[in-house]
């Protein structure tokens, strides 16, 4: 998929089922997160022309679901 068509369902689609780990609601807040970037980061690229949160959301991903600090790497992002 380009970059330009990375939006959260897409992402979520794949990290959802990596979520198992997670008590109760957790998973939604992690949903959450990830909605919260898209909206921050929203019309804004790299030199590259690539949308901004692609990198970032695709890395912050990834270090919440190796972490089990996951609730302030959520945080940063």
């Amino acid at each position: 998929m380009p970059p330009e068509n990375v939006d959260v369902p897409y992402l979520w689609a794949r990290v959802e089922p990596l979520l198992g780990y997670l008590p109760g609601g957790d998973a939604e807040e992690v949903r959450r997160a990830l909605e919260l970037a898209f909206m921050c980061h929203e019309g804004q690229m790299r030199k590259s022309g690539e949308p901004f949160i692609t990198h970032p959301g695709l890395h912050e991903l990834s270090q919440s679901l190796s972490s089990l600090d996951w609730q302030n790497n959520g945080k940063m992002v």
